[in-house]
């Protein structure tokens, strides 16, 4: 068998080993050291300048152009315009053509202080037929007013309750012709029942105290023929004897 020359590990690494980088300033560099030319790296140099040392890092070149590229095919800042808001405003109607809403020319109107019992009142109980039979219910009103100059025909209310206990939409009657429609002249109004609710107001199986706002909101649409509808949203807390709230 051959003979293998060992050399003992602390020879080897001296003997063997790399010999170790020392950094340099820039000024103790040799004449044939070649060095990289520091002030052409910039984003505004020429292309034919850069990486035109030996030694000099190749993706420059590369990166000076994405920057060209990017400077020349970026798009346009947008400049930021006037934020614009819904309007606060609960009535409001359909798009006309231009895209603007149109104002509608019915109003929904409820009002807290109930003057002579208008808005709400303790109602007796009637059959299909209208005679009285044995109970009461509380029934809460609002007022349908037509602001136009011109007459409105085939007027409509119609309520949807839209909490976690909804209902579908209904018609409404009114109060006076005992119809879902009526007719409203220039400047006139009719009132229409919203909510019929049972006396007295807490019964078995219903929810109470915070719960019992589930039952809200309660959305009032009034609409007419060839008129833009008028939308009032109302909260709904049967316990109080207000019980609509905005």
């Amino acid at each position: 068998m051959g003979r293998f020359h060992c050399v003992p590990l602390r020879n080897a690494t001296r003997t063997h080993a790399r010999p170790r980088f020392d950094p340099q300033p820039a000024g103790a560099r040799t004449k044939d050291q070649p060095s990289c030319p520091d002030e052409n790296l910039s984003i505004d140099a020429e292309l034919s300048s850069l990486n035109s040392e030996p030694g000099c890092i190749k993706v420059v070149d590369t990166f000076r152009m994405v920057a060209a590229l990017y400077r020349a095919f970026r798009p346009n800042p947008i400049e930021p315009g006037p934020v614009r808001r819904q309007s606060a405003e609960i009535s409001h109607g359909q798009a006309d053509g231009i895209g603007q809403p149109q104002a509608s020319p019915l109003q929904i109107i409820f009002d807290p202080t109930n003057p002579a019992r208008r808005f709400w009142s303790l109602e007796p109980a009637k059959d299909k037929d209208g005679s009285p039979i044995p109970g009461s219910y509380w029934e809460h009103r609002v007022e349908i007013r037509n602001n136009s100059q011109r007459t409105l025909r085939n007027v409509s209310v119609t309520t949807e309750h839209l909490g976690q206990l909804p209902v579908r939409p209904a018609d409404q009657i009114f109060d006076k012709t005992k119809t879902t429609s009526c007719d409203l002249k220039p400047g006139c109004s009719e009132l229409a029942a919203v909510v019929r609710w049972p006396n007295p107001k807490i019964q078995a199986g219903m929810l109470a105290d915070r719960s019992a706002l589930e039952y809200g909101p309660i959305k009032v649409t009034a609409s007419a023929d060839n008129a833009a509808p008028c939308v009032r949203l109302f909260k709904f807390d049967y316990q109080t004897e207000q019980m609509l709230f905005d």
